[in-house]
């Protein structure tokens, strides 16, 4: 059933501008979390990161409004960051705990956590990454939780598990 999660959109161009307000506010609010010193610390890039996965989360709620999917969402921000899944979609026969995770238009892999992807805490039973491609289009590309074990460990901020992105 994931197939149908993949594949190229084009959203509105106010969705830019929300996710640089509310990505504000987010880093604001969590600013004793990405603390300078912090393991979690993204310097000078916090607030774009905060930017590109606020929008992809956007984006993909959009995909389901769209094609009339019903979901439940986190919060876009909260007095800390939330650890659980950005969506859950729930039918009859299975529910699917997503991870919504933006790729900006320059980097060319999918990246998850190491740790975050490992915890035990945080059910996520599907990762949907938001690639960026410029002029408010996206490709969206939908992985299942176990695919993501086998991916190559890379230091960023922290450990990262990445995949590269076919065609970049």
């Amino acid at each position: 059933m994931s197939w149908i999660f993949d594949g190229n959109i084009s959203y509105p161009k106010k969705y830019e501008d929300v996710a640089h307000k509310l990505a504000k506010i987010r880093s604001e609010l969590s600013s004793n979390v990405y603390k300078e010193g912090s393991e979690k610390y993204r310097g000078d890039k916090e607030h774009w990161v905060s930017v590109t996965g606020i929008l992809a989360e956007l984006v993909a709620r959009h995909y389901l409004v769209q094609n009339n999917i019903k979901y439940k969402a986190t919060p876009f921000i909260d007095i800390q960051p939330i650890p659980d899944a950005d969506l859950i979609l729930e039918y009859p026969d299975v529910n699917f705990y997503i991870d919504v995770k933006g790729v900006p238009k320059q980097v060319n892999e999918f990246r998850v956590n190491y740790d975050a992807h490992r915890n035990e805490d945080k059910l996520v039973t599907h990762y949907w990454f938001v690639k960026f491609l410029g002029n408010q289009k996206a490709n969206l590309t939908f992985f299942e939780w176990e695919s993501i074990e086998f991916w190559k460990v890379k230091q960023y901020y922290t450990a990262t598990l990445c995949r590269r992105i076919n065609g970049t």
